[in-house]
């Protein structure tokens, strides 16, 4: 093996002109910036960003017990043949936790940012990284998939289901819910009030707090998740939950070739 001595490079380095060396080093600086945003480019698509946070939940869940709790996730059920489009139609749920305290439909959300809207409305609003978005109000995408279960299980009682949005990457969240009626003639509609209350002991820049619109849909961060499933009294005898657990998991269409096509279809009305 030669060895080069190190008055060589010197000698090189003085025989190359300055401009040379500055041009080389912005070049390189050129390649480095556009290799990481092409990583990060890639690594941040939305369905990449999507798969990354109901694996985060999915861990999250993992932290309930599996004698009191079934977890189910990522569900694709039928709902119906569409004669328009001669196609077999299907709803998608994120997961699905069948318990002795209820049966909880979670729609899981990585949108970063503060979010913001109100209950009823069409779209929410998502402002980060000072831009503006906005996205389809999942919990009427909840809903869908709520009646859905309803609908097709049968022997479930509605009061037993509670529908939750989980944004796991939301620095904060606050959601209002619609007016009230009038109490008077001459009086204004009020609106009601929905202060995040903390559901477990911490600050709210921490993110423990969660957004209870009623006791039926709650809106709030991954942090508190687990804790809002397991502070819920018991409704729901254990073989009655088994008994509903295998109905839903029943349900579950794996076959790679209709996931597929239902991915397919969605990216067409998102126009992606």
């Amino acid at each position: 093996m030669t060895v080069i001595p190190t008055s060589s490079f010197i000698d090189l380095i003085k025989a190359c002109p300055p401009a040379y060396l500055i041009a080389a080093g912005a070049l390189l600086l050129i390649i480095m910036a556009l290799a990481a945003f092409i990583v990060r480019y890639r690594l941040n698509r939305p369905a990449r960003l999507g798969a990354r946070g109901e694996r985060k939940v999915r861990r999250a869940l993992a932290r309930l017990g599996r004698r009191e709790y079934t977890m189910l996730h990522d569900l694709l059920i039928p709902t119906g043949y569409d004669y328009g489009k001669k196609c077999q139609r299907y709803t998608q749920i994120d997961h699905v936790v069948v318990s002795t305290r209820g049966i909880f439909v979670i729609e899981t959300k990585a949108h970063a940012g503060f979010i913001s809207g109100m209950e009823e409305a069409k779209y929410w609003r998502q402002n980060f990284m000072l831009r503006a978005q906005y996205l389809y109000n999942p919990l009427l995408q909840n809903a869908t998939h709520i009646r859905t279960l309803l609908r097709k299980v049968g022997d479930i009682d509605p009061e037993w289901v509670t529908s939750i949005v989980v944004f796991t990457e939301a620095s904060q969240v606050r959601i209002v819910a619609e007016y009230e009626k009038k109490r008077h003639w001459w009086s204004a509609p009020r609106r009601r009030t929905l202060n995040p209350e903390s559901s477990t002991k911490g600050k709210w820049w921490r993110g423990t707090r969660a957004v209870r619109l009623d006791k039926k849909k709650v809106v709030l961060r991954l942090p508190v998740l687990v804790n809002e499933i397991s502070r819920r009294p018991r409704i729901i005898g254990r073989d009655e939950m088994k008994e509903i657990a295998g109905k839903i998991a029943a349900l579950n269409i794996k076959d790679k070739s209709a996931r597929r096509r239902h991915v397919g279809n969605v990216k067409k009305l998102k126009g992606l």
